[in-house]
C-alpha cells in the first residue's frame, strides 16, 4: 500500500513563492518524499515546473549544475552532504530536501536563504486517514500508541498490517506486540 498523498501539514495552503528551500525531516517511512512527491504535483508553486532529482541515498552528486531552476534532494543522511546543498542555492536553485539531519543543521542555512522546516514524523493523523482510505477499523487511541512506541511511519504501519492479515488495527497492533517486536531505527 502506497501512502496517500495527504496535506497532514497544510502545505498546499501556504505560500513558498519567496523560498529557496523546503526541507521534510522524519524517520524512514514517515513520507517525506510523498510530501514532495504532492508539492510537486499539485501545489502551484512547483507543480508543472522542471525539476532535476538527486538521490536516492547514497547520492551520487552531480559535479555541475543540475539543468533546472528546481531540485529534488532525496535524501540527505551525511552532514557532508550540506556543502552540495549550500552549492546549488548559491547557484540559484530553489531546492526541496529529504532530510534524516537534525533540523539545527539544516536551520543554519536560513541566515542566507529562506527556507521552511517541517516533521514528518510527529503527527498520526496521516496513518488514521491512511487507514480509514484503505478500510482498516481503528480507534485513535491506538494509533497515537503505535506512534508512541514506533513513530509515526507507514513503513511499520504496513508491516503490522501485513504480519497480521486483520483488518481492524487495533487488534492486529495487540497481536503483533504479543508475538513480535521491530527494531526502532
Amino acid at each position: 500500500m502506497k501512502p496517500l498523498l495527504n496535506d497532514h501539514l497544510g502545505l498546499l495552503e501556504r505560500s513558498f513563492a519567496c523560498q529557496r528551500m523546503v526541507v521534510f525531516t522524519g524517520m524512514s517511512g514517515s513520507g517525506k518524499s510523498t510530501c514532495i512527491d504532492m508539492l510537486l504535483a499539485e501545489h502551484p508553486d512547483f507543480a508543472g515546473r522542471d525539476h532535476t532529482i538527486i538521490g536516492k541515498a547514497p547520492i551520487a552528486w552531480p559535479g555541475a549544475d543540475p539543468p533546472t531552476k528546481l531540485v529534488v534532494v532525496d535524501e540527505l543522511q551525511r552532514l557532508g552532504e550540506l556543502r552540495h546543498v549550500a552549492r546549488l542555492l548559491r547557484a540559484g536553485h530553489t531546492v526541496l530536501v529529504a532530510s534524516h539531519l537534525h533540523p539545527a543543521w539544516v536551520r543554519l542555512f536560513n541566515r542566507w536563504w529562506p527556507a521552511k522546516h517541517y516533521y514528518t514524523d510527529r503527527s498520526t493523523d496521516k496513518l488514521q486517514h491512511f487507514l480509514k482510505a484503505h478500510g482498516v477499523r481503528f480507534t485513535p487511541e491506538g494509533v497515537r500508541e503505535f506512534g508512541r512506541v514506533y513513530g509515526a511511519n507507514y513503513t511499520d504501519l504496513e508491516i503490522i498490517l501485513e504480519h497480521s492479515g486483520d483488518e481492524d488495527f487495533d487488534l492486529a497492533f495487540e497481536r503483533f506486540r504479543r508475538s513480535a517486536w521491530l527494531e526502532s531505527s
